[in-house]
C-alpha cells in the first residue's frame, strides 16, 4: 500500500492485526503496532485486544502482561476485554498467579463495569480451575458475593472442574447440588463436567446417573447430546467397564447420532485397562468395535 502512496489508517492496522491474532502470528501482531507508533496512527482498545489476543495460542503471558501496560501508557486505558485476553492467556500458560494479580489490579471506577467483574472473575476462575485449585475458586466466588455480584452457570461449572481435577468427585457432585437449591439452571456441560470429575476417580455409578439427567433435559441438540456420550463413554473407559461403554455405543447408534472416535474408544480402552489376571477380556467384543469403527469414515479422516 506504501508504495503505491497509500498510507494505511487504523481501520487498514486493526484488520491486519486482526488476522494476525486469529493465527496465532503475535511477533507479526506486534510489529504492526510497532509500525503504527512509528506512523503515528491512532491507536485504540481494538488495536490493543487483537495484539493482546494473538498471545493466547501461544501462551506468551509474559507479553500479555508488557502490552497491558505499554497500553497505559499509549493513553488506552484496558477495558473488559483487554483484561480478559490478558488473563485467558496467563491461565492458558498455567499462571494462574499473574492472572489472579492482573484481575486484582483492575479499576471498576474508571476502566470495567461491574457487571463485567463476573466475567473477568471466571476467566481467573478457569485458570485456577485447570489447576485443580478448588480452594482458590471458593474464595473468588465468595468475592464476588461479597460485592454484591452473582456468580452465574460459567462460575459454578468452572468450580466443578476444579473440584474434578484435584480428584474431589463427591465434590464435584455437591456444587450440581449448590447450584438447585439457589435455582441456577443447569445445562449439558455441567454434568460433562461433573462426569470427567468421576472418570477422574474412576466411578461410574454416580456418572451414569449424571449421564440420565442429560437425557431428561428437553430440547437438549443432537450435537450437545452426542457430546455428553462421548463423555461418559471415556469414564466408562477408565473405569475399565466395555460393556457399559459398548451399551453408550448401542445408545448413541439407536438415537441416530454420529459415533466418534471418542465413542468406540471407550469399549476398546476399557479392555484394555481391565486386569486380565482378575477376570476375562472380552477381547472379542472390542476387535468387533476396532472393525466397526474401521469400516466407518473415522479412520478416512
Amino acid at each position: 500500500m506504501e508504495e503505491e502512496g497509500i498510507v494505511p489508517n487504523n481501520v487498514a492496522f486493526n484488520t491486519a492485526i486482526n488476522a494476525c491474532r486469529k493465527e496465532g502470528q503475535w511477533k507479526q501482531a506486534l510489529q504492526l503496532l510497532g509500525s503504527m507508533k512509528a506512523a503515528n496512527i491512532r491507536r485504540d482498545t481494538i488495536t490493543y485486544t487483537n495484539v493482546l489476543q494473538s498471545f493466547e495460542l501461544s501462551g506468551e503471558w509474559r507479553k500479555a502482561v508488557e502490552i497491558l501496560r505499554e497500553s497505559r501508557k499509549d493513553n488506552i486505558y484496558p477495558d473488559v476485554y483487554m483484561y480478559q485476553s490478558a488473563i485467558r492467556t496467563c491461565g492458558l500458560a498455567r499462571n494462574a498467579q499473574v492472572a489472579l494479580g492482573i484481575y486484582k489490579s483492575v479499576n471498576l471506577k474508571s476502566e470495567v463495569k461491574r457487571g463485567d467483574m463476573v466475567r473477568l472473575c471466571n476467566t481467573v476462575l478457569s485458570a485456577f480451575s485447570r489447576n485443580g485449585d478448588w480452594q482458590m475458586c471458593e474464595i473468588l466466588l465468595e468475592e464476588l458475593k461479597d460485592m454484591g455480584l452473582f456468580p452465574n452457570l460459567a462460575s459454578w461449572n468452572n468450580l466443578i472442574n476444579a473440584y474434578g481435577r484435584a480428584g474431589m468427585y463427591q465434590e464435584s457432585l455437591a456444587v450440581l447440588e449448590r447450584c438447585r437449591v439457589a435455582g441456577i439452571e443447569l445445562d449439558s456441560s455441567s454434568y460433562n463436567i461433573a462426569m470427567n470429575a468421576c472418570a477422574v476417580a474412576k466411578v461410574l455409578e454416580p456418572a451414569w446417573d449424571l449421564m440420565d439427567k442429560v437425557l431428561q433435559m428437553k430440547g437438549l441438540d443432537q450435537k450437545k447430546l452426542a457430546f455428553s456420550y462421548d463423555t461418559i463413554a471415556n469414564v466408562c473407559a477408565q473405569c475399565a467397564n466395555p460393556w457399559k461403554a459398548k451399551e453408550v455405543l448401542d445408545q448413541m447408534k439407536e438415537r441416530g447420532l454420529r459415533c466418534t472416535d471418542f465413542t468406540y474408544n471407550g469399549t476398546i480402552v476399557a479392555c484394555m485397562k481391565m486386569d486380565p489376571k482378575k477376570e476375562e477380556v472380552p477381547w472379542k467384543m472390542a476387535l468387533e468395535v476396532y472393525d466397526e469403527m474401521e469400516r466407518s469414515s473415522i479412520f478416512s479422516k
